[in-house]
């Protein structure tokens, strides 16, 4: 559904908003779920897109919408009812809650966002009854605002003959600023280019904050091995033909040089390298098992050319070791003239290695 908004001059500008609700089991462990009842209600026309995660395929999901809005999911049985009178305000919505159906198991609040993250079950750290809180942290039920994020990264030009198929990625912030000491799960989404091949697969994940990996991968089949600054999450339900180990190296959360860490690890030739400075999800599009490869390229090994000139703005901003930035290098401005020395020494850092 979408809103219609006039401005001064014509035409009107169509603006459409959409809210996607995840719904997932609260335990990794199969466990009985009673009947989902959802309240959606929004001040301004939503569509609401609801999606299933590891949910049994017949579990009744009765959805009472406000009347401006619409829910449509392709993985969920619902039962769809429009409430002419959803009150919006939480503490009217939680009253509302309360007097229609006795209880209430959670209640989200948001004043903009496009994504709820909602786990289903008996939460046992949590009260018996539902009580509006307004700095409420928890890891089970949260909101976003899902933007693409530019990233920085280069990848092997003839990488699908490789194997094993080797992808680093480094995070310098998962947006959990002001969870304080929550952890945030970071997505890994593996696809796969053709589902039948068997793939061999090696993920170096490098984190500058605490998070958790959560390996996504339908359809792969093969062996994925996970090297991490962090925890790591296997897909669940497994997926057949899959077999995930993963190895906890805490020393890649501070490692500069991932490239250099994968060559002397005996990963020589790097598929691909990605870097963001805020995410919380990365998608991998497997190079699908082909084989064959062309002669006279070199492995990527080497950093790429805008990772040297981000280590040297951060070095030169104060953020090489302690008293390093002081002692090799001067400032002076004379007659409007920059003056910039630096010490050959340390110059030496940045330059390739051969």
């Amino acid at each position: 559904m979408c809103d219609d908004r006039l401005h001064d001059d014509p035409p009107p500008v169509l603006f459409c908003l959409q809210v996607t609700v995840l719904l997932k089991p609260l335990f990794l462990h199969p466990s009985p779920l009673r009947a989902v009842h959802l309240l959606l209600s929004s001040r301004l026309p939503v569509t609401w897109w609801l999606q299933a995660e590891r949910l049994p395929p017949h579990l009744p999901v009765l959805v009472q919408v406000s009347s401006n809005s619409s829910v449509q999911s392709h993985t969920l049985r619902l039962d769809v009812r429009t409430v002419h009178s959803l009150p919006f305000r939480p503490r009217a919505l939680h009253r509302w809650a309360l007097r229609h159906h006795g209880n209430l198991s959670s209640l989200t609040y948001m004043p903009h966002g496009n994504r709820v993250y909602v786990q289903l079950g008996e939460d046992p750290t949590l009260p018996a009854v539902c009580q509006l809180q307004s700095m409420f942290l928890s890891p089970n039920y949260m909101t976003s605002e899902l933007q693409p994020q530019e990233v920085q990264g280069c990848a092997h030009v003839s990488a699908g003959g490789i194997s094993p198929e080797v992808h680093v990625i480094k995070l310098h912030s998962a947006g959990s600023g002001l969870c304080g000491s929550l952890q945030v799960e970071v997505i890994i989404s593996l696809v796969p280019l053709v589902a039948s091949k068997i793939q061999t697969v090696v993920l170096i994940l490098s984190s500058s904050v605490p998070v958790n990996w959560a390996i996504v991968a339908p359809g792969v089949r093969g062996h994925v091995s996970v090297h991490s600054s962090n925890s790591v999450s296997p897909p669940y339900p497994p997926e057949p033909g899959l077999y995930l180990s993963s190895t906890l190296n805490s020393d890649l959360s501070t490692t500069s040089d991932l490239l250099v860490w994968a060559n002397e690890s005996g990963y020589t030739k790097v598929t691909s390298y990605t870097e963001a400075d805020l995410a919380n999800r990365f998608v991998i599009q497997l190079a699908g098992g082909r084989t064959g490869v062309a002669a006279g390229v070199n492995p990527l090994v080497g950093r790429p050319p805008w990772a040297e000139e981000r280590r040297l703005r951060q070095w030169l901003n104060g953020g090489g070791r302690p008293g390093e930035g002081r002692q090799s290098f001067t400032v002076q401005c004379e007659d409007g003239r920059l003056s910039v020395s630096v010490d050959q020494h340390i110059l030496q850092v940045f330059l390739p290695q051969y």
